[in-house]
């Protein structure tokens, strides 16, 4: 059975106010939330064998985060630039392309 992980980018700084929505960073409490979430997903055992990110720095930095704590290799980091302000149906190519090659997203 194939598992997906879906999860959001942690919480964003809005200390710059005239940077492009992309290249928003996160805050403390992101970078936090990021660590607990990456400790919480080694401990429960829900690692995957690819993370698919957005390019905007929230969405890669928390990725980056989260695969640092589970000790992934920075190869099964994929980054989807067709997942930056898009839709559903995006997303859901995204998966729909990796299913065959991996079990758990």
């Amino acid at each position: 059975m194939k598992t997906l992980y879906l999860i959001r980018h942690s919480k964003s700084s809005w200390e710059i106010s005239n940077i492009s929505d992309l290249y928003r960073p996160l805050n403390q409490r992101g970078y936090d939330d990021a660590l607990a979430l990456g400790a919480f997903m080694q401990v429960e055992k829900y690692i995957p064998e690819v993370i698919i990110s957005s390019p905007s720095v929230r969405t890669y930095s928390t990725a980056l985060i989260v695969l640092n704590q589970l000790s992934m290799s920075q190869l099964q980091l994929e980054i989807d630039n067709t997942l930056y302000e898009t839709d559903v149906e995006k997303y859901a190519d995204a998966v729909l392309d990796r299913l065959s090659s991996v079990n758990t997203i």
